[in-house]
């Protein structure tokens, strides 16, 4: 929201990346959050998810799981896209979350969303990651195309 308002008020865009890049320090050191990944492994419940997100609200790693968890566990895909866009307000250059925007964006039957995202994961990281995540974008892309033909 602060990010929006920033543009909306037409503050120099240099000046909003390097908010940006601030805040996306601010994130604990990665052994902290992987360590944070595990106990929420373990634990597996709402409290947990939503404890690591106010702690990490920035964290790829800690908004992808907590994603995962409420479009997965909780069947609540609604939730998990509103995490994911309120996390790409602060982060737009992290792949993973990108690549979790697209899935949702399938998800959710919004197949244009869907591959403007996966072009920006494609833009932000290497060949072998991209080739990772295109695996489950193309898995999920066929499985929904798979449900239209059998709901028609």
């Amino acid at each position: 929201m602060v990010i929006e308002s920033l543009k909306q008020l037409n503050v120099d865009p240099g000046q909003i990346e390097m908010l940006q890049q601030q805040i996306v320090k601010l994130a604990p050191p990665s052994g902290k959050a992987q360590d944070r990944l595990t106990e929420l492994k373990l634990k597996g419940n709402e409290k947990a998810y939503l404890a690591a997100l106010r702690q990490n609200p920035y964290d790829p790693d800690i908004v992808k799981a907590v994603a995962e968890f409420y479009a997965v566990r909780q069947s609540d895909v609604q939730e998990a896209y509103q995490i994911v866009v309120n996390a790409l307000r602060f982060n737009e250059t992290s792949p993973v979350i990108w690549g979790e925007y697209a899935l949702l964006n399938l998800e959710l039957g919004l197949s244009d969303l869907a591959e403007e995202a996966r072009e920006k994961v494609r833009s932000l990281t290497d060949d072998t990651a991209y080739h990772e995540f295109h695996t489950r974008y193309q898995a999920k892309w066929t499985l929904k195309q798979k449900q239209r033909e059998e709901f028609r």
